[in-house]
């Protein structure tokens, strides 16, 4: 090994350990991953604060669950319903609505003289509060005791808890004394971690009185996303598991030694080593899901590996630097437009698809730079009769591969497929971005979350009204004005958070306009139906500094020195509020599903523009290495794979989505590589990959990322069958590349 090489090397080896400190240091110290799915949603496609108020909104409405207990007896229902509630209380990732309820109770109490039920402060009935208050004071299940009386003589806390708190049939529900657990969870319902720990306590209980009769109805997104993220995992699990075995037989079927096996596993875990240095690098926090595009990016780093490892049977293993020489150009190109190819993910302006992007790059140059510097030195010479036997085999290989060659019958036969399957993918051309149907709902939880509907009148609707303005105050101001322009009956299921903590100077006008139609000329009359000396009511006495419900607080916050409000809507409610947001620039209907699916479908069409942008630039790169029009060749083969991935998955029944494009941009990066390497072939550098190298390296790439097609996710899916198809056809059609750049020499 020559003074420089070496001195590569051992570069090489010390940024290795540095990127291992690095990464070891950024795992340590906590906050590196994220495990949320809403981080997977479009960062720009949304105007700020929709954006940052669907994510808050999210939130909120995903952490609700709600578990209805039933068993053969009204007794066992009762006793199984509190061991589940003093399981998930010890676990400390749920918190029981009664808690929620004791705050809101308090904050209600402390500032029910400056709240109100009416639109405005002028509409405050006293009448219709002194009829509410009789009707309290006589229920035998009312909440009121004599101190609440000397305080709030005309039960106006209650009044407000039954107006501006939307019916829930939070508490005991259902029929045959079924029991109703309600509250939030203390994380997102979409991490990971949050999901484990919450059906983990939920499981749990379920084994321990499997036995006794007793059943239980789920609903909430923590339940939903948890299915999902069990499903995905169980269905990358499998095909990593298919797609690894695949490419362990298949190198030991070509390269009949097992040493290809640890070499080509070096030359993968140097590239995961720089994809992790990178994307830890460059970003606070990375993705759980960028881990899960790490095992499919397998088949693309193993690529380099196999290469040289190629060299091996095809000359006899000679010298190293020989061999180095016939492979370097080549391969290097190929990392350079496959570097160019992934890197445009990041245009997407998706966080994790930035940092796929990243990690992608980042994997790629390690893994070059090992498979050039490392694998060298430990694929040396092997003996003159073993080194003959592999170099027979080699070419067996090669000759049952060049079999498989074009002729005019196939190529016309393909072309023939080729074009009716483009005619029935413009007629049955179709797209999917409606987040709702990217992963099936399982019919289970959707039945279960049927019956605690019906069983208590619970919802989880993800829709709301968004109110903002330069000012806190200013957003209340025009909620209040949406809200008083809805009938009563839209109003009242409405949950708004500026109703339970308004501007300080309509908390004033409530104050007089209570005090001067009700308290004043009414006390007197209250105190003597009481019973109780009219100098020791206190109606105004109220505790000192009562904290926001963090509940109430959640449905607010700042966007780029904006105020917003964010007040859940119930789908019956969706008609009049549309209607009342219409025409306004400050407050608006959001559906956060739609809101998404829109924003899918944007990134959609950028995508295709990205790709194409993303042709363009490789094609740059190719002329200024080539210096020649005939390298733009190079582009057909991945560009056919491209329009062959769209016709795989219309005559499969899979819509076009942002996903389907994602996998366009991996057989551009990708696919591109084959032909490479036939042009370099062809015009006279001595490549030697052009023939059984290209086959093999192709086959590994389907069998790591083509098969997650088999998965039943849609998302997985779609950029399966977009990598499957498209790399296949990349490599059939990469001799065109060959043809010009053969054409090309004649020609010169």
């Amino acid at each position: 090994m020559s003074g420089g090489r070496k001195g590569l090397l051992w570069g090489y080896l010390a940024a290795c350990l540095l990127a291992a400190a690095f990464i070891a240091f950024r795992l340590l110290g906590g906050g590196a991953l994220d495990t949320d799915i809403q981080s997977l949603l479009p960062a720009k496609a949304l105007k700020p604060p929709i954006r940052e108020a669907m994510v808050q909104a999210g939130a909120a409405a995903s952490s609700r669950v709600a578990m209805l207990v039933s068993a053969p007896t009204p007794e066992q229902a009762q006793l199984a319903a509190a061991d589940l509630s003093k399981r998930l209380k010890d676990s400390g990732v749920f918190v029981d609505a009664a808690v929620d309820g004791e705050e809101t109770a308090r904050w209600l109490f402390a500032n029910r003289n400056q709240l109100r039920c009416e639109p405005s402060p002028a509409d405050f009935d006293a009448e219709g509060a002194v009829q509410a208050s009789l009707v309290q004071l006589y229920s035998p299940v009312a909440p009121v005791s004599g101190e609440m009386l000397q305080r709030d003589p005309f039960l106006l806390t209650l009044r407000l808890t039954g107006c501006l708190l939307p019916t829930t049939g939070f508490g005991a529900a259902g029929e045959d004394g079924a029991i109703l657990i309600t509250g939030r969870l203390t994380g997102s319902a979409f991490k990971l971690d949050t999901q484990a720990s919450f059906t983990q306590v939920v499981e749990a209980w379920r084994a321990t009185h499997r036995h006794d009769g007793v059943t239980i109805a789920r609903a909430g997104a923590a339940f939903h996303a948890e299915d999902g993220a069990r499903h995905a995992r169980k269905d990358i699990s499998t095909v990593g598991v298919a797609s690894t075995l695949g490419i362990i037989l298949l190198l030991l079927v070509v390269f009949r030694r097992f040493r290809a096996l640890p070499v080509t596993l070096l030359v993968v875990g140097a590239g995961y080593l720089g994809s992790l240095a990178a994307v830890f690098a460059v970003f606070p926090t990375v993705h759980m899901l960028t881990f899960v595009f790490g095992s499919a990016f397998v088949g693309v780093t193993a690529d380099y590996a196999i290469y040289y490892l190629s060299t091996g049977p095809m000359t006899r293993w000679s010298d190293s630097a020989e061999r180095l020489k016939m492979i370097f150009r080549p391969v290097t190109v190929c990392m350079i437009t496959s570097a160019m190819g992934f890197g445009c993910l990041a245009l997407f302006g998706v966080p994790i698809f930035s940092q796929m992007a990243v990690f992608a790059v980042g994997g790629l140059i390690s893994a070059w730079a090992c498979a050039f510097l490392i694998v060298p030195l430990f694929d040396r010479a092997v003996p003159e009769a073993r080194a003959e036997r592999f170099a027979g085999i080699w070419t067996r290989l090669e000759a049952a591969r060049g079999r498989l060659s074009w002729n005019a019958w196939t190529l016309a036969a393909f072309l023939l497929v080729f074009t009716a399957g483009a005619a029935w993918a413009i007629t049955h051309f179709s797209t999917l971005d409606d987040v709702r149907k990217f992963q099936p709902r399982s019919p289970v939880l959707v039945a279960e979350e049927e019956a605690v509907r019906k069983a208590s009148g619970i919802g989880f609707s993800p829709n709301f009204l968004l109110s903002w303005g330069p000012t806190a105050d200013a957003a209340k101001a025009r909620e209040a004005a949406v809200l008083a322009a809805l009938p009563p009956e839209a109003r009242g299921g409405i949950l708004a958070p500026g109703r339970f903590d308004p501007p300080a100077a309509e908390r004033a006008a409530t104050e007089a306009r209570i005090k001067d139609s009700l308290i004043t000329p009414r006390l007197p009359e209250r105190a003597a139906l009481l019973g109780i000396p009219l100098a020791e009511l206190k109606p105004f006495d109220a505790p000192k500094a009562i904290k926001l419900p963090g509940w109430i607080a959640s449905l607010g916050g700042e966007s780029q020195h904006l105020s917003y409000l964010i007040a859940p809507v119930p789908e019956s409610a969706a008609p009049a509020v549309i209607a009342a947001t219409k025409d306004l620039t400050d407050a608006a209907y959001v559906s956060s599903t739609g809101a998404y699916s829109e924003a899918f479908g944007n990134y959609r069409r950028k995508a295709g523009f990205a790709a194409l942008a993303a042709f363009v630039v490789i094609g740059l790169v190719l002329l200024a290495i080539y210096r020649r029009a005939s390298a733009l060749s190079i582009l057909i083969a991945p560009a056919m794979g491209v329009a062959g991935g769209v016709i795989a998955a219309s005559a499969l029944g899979t819509p076009m989505s942002f996903f389907s494009l994602m996998g366009a941009f991996v057989v551009v990066g990708t696919g591109a590589d084959y032909s490479i390497l036939r042009y370099e072939a062809a015009i006279g550098k001595r490549s030697p990959l052009a023939g059984l190298p290209i086959l093999i390296t192709a086959l590994t790439a389907i069998l790591s990322m083509g098969l997650l097609s088999l998965s039943s996710t849609y998302p997985v899916r779609a950029f399966g069958i977009a990598v499957a198809a498209g790399l296949a056809i990349s490599y059939g059609l990469s001799f065109i590349a060959g043809y010009f750049g053969g054409r090309h020499v004649r020609e010169a």
